[in-house]
């Protein structure tokens, strides 16, 4: 036991060090090579001696700081320094020192409990910083107060955006884009959100995740039409190649956006192409009148209408069907002869009720009852147009006055 706790000779380089208190003391010394070589060996055994290492975190960030001494010395200082606070429970000043200390110390592909606390320590304060920049972008010192908060954690905002860039990247080039878009996503980052589309095929299952995400997690609305621009703009590369997987989230895309001459185009595409894509169309349309936006629907008919091809009888007859689907009142007929061809209403019921009421004397006056029987005979034929009970018993039903 007593020959494991005895500290390896500061030359050797077998066996575990069971105290640091040598390396610090070298720290001390004034000549740099010493130094540089207590630092590179308090590295090596900082994450199971952090606690003795910690003592030495003022002497650690002055030679960080000490542009005199060499970068490779400054950076090995600020790796210590950074893995200290670390095991401290400090991130913020763990990422700090972990970003002096460049990439030779802070691999971003590394995977440890370090590497991915600090990553998503810089994650919270890019993503702060950039909420904190858009929020005052009504003002000129927009972008000085972003950097201002940056500077709150010690770290400049270049620093944190260049590790988000290449954390970025390094996701993309791992295969990890639905990662990477939810990063560019919370930050707001319109070209990072470009790119990562652009750099993945554009792939169509991305696109609509993305898509997705769009809609249901981004709150600010003024970002949100940006990301759908760009989302649309993707959709559109291939819109040709894939056309029913792009043509349904690219109408979705342009309908959130209010652009009715591009939800035209597309529709236009459809219907000119084979009976399969056109089938695509006419459900597109269907869908356009359902979500009710029935001014938005009248300008894309009217936009469509001018795109209609001159000399073609089947597009002549589809644009005539389509025109019926989205203005004609074609859904209206639809839900009525469906309601009405599936209506089970037994109107024996209401007989019953009506022939209850007259029994029970006073010429059926009394308001409660009739208006209970009236509101039976609503929900029975609710959207069938049948009115025959009502044409029948229409004296019978104006007797009473108070409902």
């Amino acid at each position: 036991m007593a020959t494991a706790m005895m500290a390896a000779p500061s030359g050797s380089s077998s066996g575990p060090v069971a105290t640091a208190s040598g390396y610090i003391a070298l720290l001390q010394e004034p000549d740099v090579t010493l130094r540089k070589h207590a630092l590179t060996k308090l590295l090596e055994c900082v994450d199971t001696l952090w606690h003795e290492v910690a003592e030495s975190l003022p002497d650690l960030e002055t030679i960080a700081e000490d542009l005199d001494l060499p970068l490779e010395m400054r950076q090995t200082a600020a790796a210590v320094a950074s893995r200290v606070f670390f095991h401290l429970e400090e991130p913020s000043q763990a990422l700090r020192l972990a970003l002096e200390a460049g990439e030779a110390h802070f691999d971003l592909q590394t995977k440890s409990p370090y590497v991915e606390r600090l990553i998503t320590a810089a994650l919270d304060a890019y993503v702060h910083e950039r909420h904190k920049g858009i929020d005052e972008s009504s003002t000129s010192s927009s972008g000085a107060a972003a950097k201002e908060g940056a500077e709150e954690l010690g770290i400049s905002m270049e620093q944190l955006q260049g590790m988000v860039y290449r954390l970025l990247e390094t996701s993309c080039a791992g295969g990890k884009y639905e990662h990477a878009l939810g990063i560019a996503l919370e930050a707001q980052e319109t070209s990072k959100l470009r790119d990562i589309l652009l750099s993945s095929g554009p792939d169509a299952s991305l696109l609509k995740y993305a898509l997705q995400s769009s809609i249901k997690i981004v709150t600010s609305k003024t970002f949100r039409q940006e990301a759908l621009k760009v989302i649309a703009e993707c959709l559109d590369k291939i819109l040709n190649e894939t056309a029913k997987t792009a043509a349904v989230d690219l109408i979705i895309v342009y309908q959130l956006l209010g652009n009715a001459d591009s939800v035209a185009d597309v529709l236009a595409q459809l219907l000119k192409a084979e009976e399969e894509d056109a089938l695509l169309g006419f459900q597109l349309c269907f869908d356009l009148v359902d979500t009710g936006d029935q001014a938005f629907v009248t300008r894309v008919a009217k936009e469509l209408k001018a795109k209609m091809p001159e000399g073609n009888e089947t597009a002549k007859a589809r644009w005539a069907q389509v025109d019926r689907v989205m203005i004609g009142g074609f859904s209206s007929e639809l839900a009525l002869s469906f309601l009405h061809k599936q209506s089970r209403a037994d109107r024996l019921i209401m007989e019953t009720v009506k022939k209850s009421l007259e029994e029970r004397g006073s010429g059926g006056r009394s308001s409660i009852l009739h208006n209970a029987a009236v509101v039976t005979h609503c929900y029975l034929h609710a959207g069938t147009t049948n009115d025959a009970f009502l044409r029948d018993y229409l004296d019978w039903m104006k007797k009473a006055s108070n409902w």
